[in-house]
């Protein structure tokens, strides 16, 4: 899986977005064409590459539930998450997506 290096400038938001969402759809490909029913997601990027966190959350979930409708093999797609932080983070994304997180 490929982790985007997010580097400043407004220009390139858009960019870093769809490159961070890429990461997502192909993890959940992936996991597809190994038969994997469940897979387990970490917050790419936002440890050592400093990709801010909630940006991070948004795009994720929103890649992640994107993916989940273009395949019939994975069912569940689970955030492995550092610390509370990026748990509310992940949190306030689904919800403004109108997914539960349990």
């Amino acid at each position: 899986m490929h982790h985007p290096r997010r580097r400043t400038g407004v220009r390139r938001r858009r960019s870093w977005r769809e490159l961070l969402a890429s990461c997502y759809r192909a993890a959940i490909e992936a996991a597809a064409a190994h038969g994997c029913a469940t897979v387990a997601l970490p917050a790419i990027s936002t440890g050592a590459y400093g990709y801010p966190l909630d940006e991070a959350a948004t795009v994720a979930v929103r890649a992640v539930a994107a993916a989940l409708r273009t395949q019939d093999t994975v069912r569940d797609a689970r955030f492995w998450l550092f610390d509370e932080r990026a748990y509310d983070a992940f949190t306030v994304a689904l919800e403004a997506l109108g997914t539960t997180s349990t």
